[in-house]
């Protein structure tokens, strides 16, 4: 009974009181409102960078040793997007030898590859192995790639590729079409030399 008319007595404090928590929570609404929609605008945000990071193109350079036992510089393209503008800065140079003496940089290196598309690989012949690491005593190549994608977005790479490991294994040298040619070679001339005694005598 006395709170009744309290409230009745002190009506305007009451409805002041009242209209001041009011707004107090709209204002704590809105607050939270923002709150939500900046956290929900920096999840687009993410959510769309983790979907350019999925479809993007990814370049990767790399030297390869072959079953032949030949050395290739390879460039891929592992991402799902093509890659445009590619280039490849590496030191040391990449080398091939040209007739004798003549060295020459991988093309793979040398120009800019303007377009390379989805899972596609270019491989540059550089040398047999064990000469390639007679030329590279220390084969450690480092470097970067650099490439755009459709919507021109840069990306550059840097890499390290490190061979000493394989530097130091041995190699087995496989016989080849002009090996197995030599081979008979000189056993028909063995052979012709021994006919050719044996007529004599």
């Amino acid at each position: 009974m006395h709170l009744v008319k309290w409230l009745n007595d002190n009506q305007g404090f009451v409805m002041a009181m009242l209209t001041l928590i009011y707004v107090l929570t709209t204002v704590g609404i809105a607050l939270l409102a923002l709150r939500a929609n900046r956290i929900s605008q920096k999840n687009i945000e993410t959510a769309l960078r983790l979907e350019r990071n999925r479809l993007r193109p990814y370049v990767v350079f790399n030297i390869t040793t072959s079953a032949a036992h030949h050395v290739y510089a390879t460039l891929k393209n592992i991402g799902l997007t093509a890659a445009s503008n590619v280039c490849v800065k590496v030191t040391p140079r990449v080398e091939y030898v040209v007739g004798d003496n003549e060295r020459r940089e991988s093309a793979l290196t040398s120009q800019k590859i303007s377009f390379l598309a989805p899972a596609d690989e270019v491989s540059d012949l550089l040398d047999a192995t064990e000469s390639f690491y007679q030329t590279y005593r220390s084969p450690v190549f480092q470097g970067d790639i650099s490439y755009e994608d459709s919507t021109g977005f840069k990306y550059n790479e840097p890499f390290k590729i490190d061979l000493t490991y394989r530097a130091s294994r041995t190699f087995i040298r496989e016989r080849n079409v002009t090996d197995e040619l030599r081979d008979l070679n000189e056993i028909l001339a063995s052979l012709t030399k021994y006919l050719s005694e044996r007529r004599v005598n």
